[in-house]
């Protein structure tokens, strides 16, 4: 019974762990994804003022379209980093042999 109590309180601190890791993440990746849409911005006025090349406007998208990758690859991660805390805690779901998801009231 120890043994298992031990185990069920590392999975879900381990769980915490990742939902607290991929939050910082997303708060990080948000930030660049903010700061490169300033940076497109502003190219994008510079080049219609004439004082930047339309090359400066295309790497402006490129590095904002690279961070808006990043922002919803971390948004994915943190959301699989809830499921997996929330199914530390008992969700009440499992997983089957062929990977369909049901519900706990389901399995019963």
């Amino acid at each position: 019974m120890r043994e298992s109590e031990l185990h069920l309180r590392q999975t879900m601190l381990e769980a915490l762990k990742d939902v607290e890791d991929t939050r910082s993440d997303l708060v990080s990746t948000t930030d660049s994804t903010v700061a490169s849409d300033q940076s497109l911005t502003l190219s994008t006025q510079l080049y219609k003022g004439g004082a930047a090349s339309f090359l400066d406007v295309l790497d402006a998208q490129a590095s904002y379209l690279r961070a808006a990758d990043l922002l919803n690859q971390a948004k994915r991660e943190h959301a699989l980093a809830a499921v997996a805390l929330y199914r530390s805690l008992g969700g009440g779901w499992s997983v089957t042999d062929d990977a369909s998801y049901k519900t706990a009231s389901e399995s019963k």
